[in-house]
């Protein structure tokens, strides 16, 4: 065995066993997920980010493709952690809950108007992002 061959025998080896070590049951994000708990996780996680006015961890890309009605417009969103989004559908409404605007990183009280993603039947990963709508309206298209 080369020296070359025995090296990427440890780095596989410490691959391997790292992710051993992640996916173990024992890990406290894995237990939460095995227990069916991971929702509730993160939504703590996102309303102690909006608590403390912190931005969210998870880094979008956020681009308007194209503004469908005075109402809605499309965006292509993309997080290298939870997916991509080509031509998603994003409506008018007002703001459920305070949180951070995706696009800019502002504050988002209750009540406010925003945009956020048009969930019928199945609920997308980024449901919970919001838009204020002032960042958008008025904007054409092809903005991020």
């Amino acid at each position: 065995m080369s020296l070359n061959d025995a090296n990427t025998h440890l780095v596989w080896e410490s691959t391997v066993a790292l992710l051993g070590r992640i996916s173990s049951p024992d890990d406290e994000l894995a237990r939460a997920i095995l227990s069916g708990q991971h929702q509730r996780w993160e939504a703590w996680k996102k309303s102690a980010a909006a608590r403390h006015g912190v931005r969210n961890p998870h880094t979008s890309s956020f681009t308007i493709v194209d503004r469908v009605s005075d109402r809605s417009i499309l965006i292509c969103w993309c997080d290298a952690t939870l997916g991509h989004y080509a031509e998603q559908l994003w409506v008018r409404g007002v703001a459920r809950r305070s949180t951070l605007c995706v696009l800019s990183g502002l504050r988002v009280r209750r009540g406010d108007i925003v945009y956020r993603p048009c969930t019928r039947g199945q609920r997308s990963v980024n449901c919970e992002e919001v838009v204020l709508a002032f960042m958008v309206d008025g904007v054409p298209g092809g903005i991020s």
